[in-house]
Formats: C-alpha cells, structure tokens, sequence
C-alpha cells in the first residue's frame, strides 16, 4: 500500500502543472465572484502513511502530509467597482489524518466507512494583483477567511464523498475469479516432447493442454475470493485479509474441502509488499474440480501430439508401431482403430509439509479398439494402472514459479491383457510411459508458469516458504503507473492531464 501511495505521490508531483481544478463560482451579498483558470502551480511530494487505528483491529488511519502547495488562480468580479485580480495561495505543511473502518459485506465485498478525520494547517498566505499591476499584496482577510473554511469543511467534504468514492472502487472486488483469467494465453508454459522411438525431440506444445485440453475448460473453474472475515490490522505495516479460497464449478458446487489452521513459522520482512498464506486444501480443491469434471481425462490417437501416438500407427520406422509392436491387435480387430485412454482414478494430491511438496496421481491407461464411426463402441483390450509421486521445492524466479525436482516415480501393474501381449513389452511400454512422466516433471518444473497478473501490478520477484499443510508466497509486486493515472484521472473528475 506505501508503494502504491508513493507512486500516486509521484505522479501528483510530475503533473502538477497540469493539474485543473473545476472553476468555482461565489455569491457575497449582492456581488458575484467566478473563480477561474485554477491549477496547481507547485506541490512537495505528499508523504503517506497507513497505521493502525488506535482504536478498533478493523480500523486504519491513513495519513498525508505536504510541505507546501500552491495554487494559482483569477477572480473575475460583477462589481465594476472591484477590479479583476489574479491571486496566488500558498498552504503549508499541511496535515490530514482519516480514520476508516473495513467491514465483509454478506456478499462477501469489503465495506469500508470513514469514521473521524482531522485537518492540520500550518501556514496560510494570499497574495493577490491586479491584472494591470505587476506587485502582489498579502490579504489578511483573505488568508483568515481561507484557513476558517479549510479548517471547518475540509473534514465535512472528505466524509461526504470519501465514502462514495471508496465504496465505488470497492465494489469492482470480484468475490468469483474464473481460474482462466490467471493465466494470459500468450503466456503459457512451454515443454518439449521426446518420442521415445526415434529418440527426436519435437516442437514445444502447450503445458496446459498436457492432458489434451485447452484453456477453454478452465472457464467454468472459479476460485471463490469472498472474504470470510473483517479486515483487520495485524501490526503498523501490514493488513490481513482472509479469503475463502475454494474452488467453484460454474460458480456453484464448491469442492468438500475445508482448510485447516495455518501455523507460519516466518515473519514478512521489511522489503515484504504482499504476502499470500494458502493452505494445501485450495490446490487441492481444483484438482479436485478438474477430477471431478474429466478435465484430467486425455484421448490419445495416431495424429494427437504425445509420444504415445506412434504406438497407434500402422507404420513406422523400427518396431514402436501397433504392426510391429502388437501385431495380433490387427487381427483380432481388423476394422477398429487403437486408441489410448488416460483417466485419473480419483482427484491428484498435494502435501505441504516445511521440506517439499508432494504430489500424487493415480490414473488408469487402457488401450482400446474403437469403431471409426462411433466413439462409443470401444472395447478395452490392454490396461494398466499407474501411481505416479513427485517432490519438489517451489520458487519464484522473476515472474515466474519454478521448481527444483527432488524425485519422480511412476510405477505401473497389468489389469486387462486379453491381447495377451508379451510381458516384456508391457515393460517396455511402462517404462516408456515412466521416462515421459519424469521428463515431463523435469521440464514443467524448469520452464515453470508465469505467476498471475492484474491490470494494476504484476510480480517482479519473491520467496516461496513452506509450512506445516501450507505455503507462503512473499511477493513484490511492481505497479502499473499508466493505470494508476488513469484512475486518478477516473477519481478526480480529469482533472489531470
């Protein structure tokens, strides 16, 4: 949040020549005054700050002091017999400090309702000229009258419209993310394929199309952001959020999974901006989602992209072909084509402990004889079932989350042979099936995923740490200026260009 406030210090700073105010127009008896061509003609940086309340752990008190500002002006009278002055207004170190209050809505939305504001004004000048004289003049009056009314309203105008305004920019938090938003299509993982055959590597294939689907069946995930409770400050830099978590089908139909306690051993850093706690019940209720709705599931034929699909031609160099390496299939199923099914038995696992993470998958691989004309019609005439483990250390290389692979193993066992094919080529082909799941890990875990961006910030760098049933990512974020200045832009009416 300080960096966030920084680079709006930054920005007020850089433009605030530019900086427009709205004309104003005033009625003193019968005279009437229009205030024109306002801007800001010089500001220090502001300083922001954001602590806690001393009194509510759901209440923060935000902070802002500037040295000096100036504003520049003209005043244009009705009264011929008051002259038309141009002005300048000098305030110094000023100080506003706002009291807010955040609250979970039943939708599960933050709420947030200023609570107490106090206003500090140090010095107040105003030097006013007549437009056909070049010496300025100080105006007590005006300078007494100008502190009355900063003193008096200012509070009163942040409470009236700072509530609207924040509970407008609130209102956008989505409480359902769709799990494909996450992952920009051109910024995919990529990963070779080696056919085990000819020992040639092919051309990189989408990472996330591994069990033969594509971003598309990802839009009906969702992952449920709703908060669970208030907000609430946990030291002077830091606010904790609690979000739910869980993983949605279509929005509804949440996995049964619920998130044990969170013991963190490590305490963020001074250099920490944003700190994600998660318990290993959120990866594991979307692998549960992706199970439960045959994501997982992959069809492999002669013309899919996956070194198992040279098994299932007719010819081909060397002996890994259906011809040559189970040749009885073509006679007992003359007009059927091979196909390879791969399913997994039930939701893949992950476990967190402080050492590594752990995943493990059970799957069913059958080989089946298919009809041409209808999917249907498939008789299973080769299976096994596979176990496959893996142990890794995540980490966070630039923008990226990688791993280091500790260990991969797969093993495999015959349920259904009724090609009563040789033994030592179903070894063969689990041990194809075997060297393909450990490569595959190995390049996933090298090349990585690029970790989740937004529209205000994306990740520059962070640590990874492991707890007891959960992980800590401690991320930088670095913020998109262009978009803060469009919604300062958006906040403030355009009042800056």
């Amino acid at each position: 949040m300080s960096e966030v406030c920084g680079i709006l210090s930054q920005i007020m700073t850089q433009k605030v020549q530019h900086m427009q105010l709205p004309e104003k127009h005033k009625n003193v008896g019968r005279i009437s005054m229009t205030f024109t061509n306002l801007q800001v003609a010089q500001i220090t940086p502001p300083r922001i700050q954001i602590r806690p309340s001393p009194y509510t752990p759901h209440q923060v008190t935000a902070s802002m002091q500037v040295d000096q500002l100036v504003i520049y002006g003209e005043v244009v009278s009705s009264m011929r017999l008051l002259d038309d002055r141009v002005f300048y207004v000098t305030l110094s170190n000023v100080e506003i400090n706002i009291d807010v209050a955040l609250a979970k809505m039943p939708s599960g939305q933050m709420h947030a309702e200023i609570t107490g504001c106090n206003f500090y004004l140090g010095d107040v000048s105003v030097q006013t000229k007549h437009f056909n004289k070049n010496r300025f003049t100080y105006s007590g009056i005006a300078e007494r009258k100008l502190r009355s009314e900063l003193e008096d309203g200012m509070c009163n105008q942040i409470t009236q419209k700072g509530n609207r305004v924040l509970n407008t920019i609130l209102e956008k938090y989505p409480t359902k993310v769709r799990l494909s938003d996450f992952v920009p299509a051109k910024h995919r993982s990529k990963f070779r394929v080696k056919n085990y055959s000819n020992g040639n590597v092919a051309g990189s294939s989408d990472a996330l199309e591994i069990f033969g689907k594509d971003l598309s069946a990802l839009r009906n995930i969702m992952l449920d952001t709703s908060l669970v409770s208030d907000p609430k400050v946990v030291s002077a830099d830091s606010l904790e959020f609690d979000i739910r978590g869980n993983v949605l089908w279509m929005g509804r139909s949440p996995a049964p999974f619920y998130p044990p306690p969170i013991r963190t051993t490590s305490k963020p850093s001074d250099s920490s901006m944003l700190v994600i706690y998660a318990s290993e019940s959120v990866p594991n209720a979307l692998l549960y989602q992706l199970h439960q709705h045959g994501i997982f599931n992959m069809r492999i034929d002669k013309d899919s992209k996956s070194e198992l699909s040279s098994l299932l031609r007719k010819n081909c160099r060397g002996w890994f072909c259906i011809n040559s390496f189970l040749p009885q299939f073509r006679t007992m199923y003359p007009s059927e084509m091979p196909v390879i099914y791969l399913r997994t038995r039930s939701p893949p696992l992950i476990h967190i402990d402080p050492r590594m993470v752990t995943i493990e998958i059970e799957a069913h691989l059958s080989l089946n004889a298919e009809s041409p004309r209808s999917r249907s019609a498939s008789v299973e005439v080769l299976s096994m079932d596979i176990k496959a483990i893996a142990s890794l250390v995540p980490q966070i290389q630039g923008n990226r989350l990688k791993a280091k692979v500790l260990s991969a193993t797969l093993k495999t066992s015959t349920e259904r042979n009724t090609l009563k094919v040789d033994p030592n080529k179903v070894e063969v082909l689990a041990d194809i099936i075997r060297k393909a799941f450990e490569d595959g890990v190995q390049s996933i875990a090298k090349n990585g995923v690029q970790l989740p961006q937004s529209p205000l910030f994306d990740i520059r760098s962070g640590r990874v740490y492991l707890h007891d049933r959960a992980i800590e990512f401690d991320l930088a974020p670095k913020f998109n200026e262009k978009f803060l200045m469009d919604k300062l832009k958006n906040l403030f009416g355009g009042l800056i260009s």
